[in-house]
């Protein structure tokens, strides 16, 4: 087996177990589709509606959140949330 298809077996045994592969970079184990996920769960609930997903706006969250990361209390959805209204409310102004 080449080391290509080695690597392509455990990737599909990470994906078969749960875990979610993605070309993102992590940024304290979260990626940019959390920032799009929260974006689109505050749509959901009628905030930012107008406010169209794009990786680069995703990207601007998640430094926003390891700017100000904290180990002590690692990251939660309260986090992105946080950083997405706070970048949202500037782009306002």
């Amino acid at each position: 087996m080449t080391q290509k298809e080695q690597i392509q077996k455990a990737k599909d045994l990470l994906i078969s177990e749960g875990y979610h592969l993605t070309p993102y970079k992590p940024y304290c184990y979260w990626s940019v589709l959390d920032a799009e996920h929260m974006l689109e769960q505050m749509h959901s609930e009628g905030k930012f509606t107008d406010q169209v997903y794009t990786d680069d706006f995703g990207i601007a969250v998640l430094d926003l959140v390891e700017r100000r990361f904290d180990a002590e209390y690692g990251v939660t959805w309260e986090h992105i949330e946080s950083a997405t209204e706070e970048i949202l409310n500037t782009l306002k102004h």
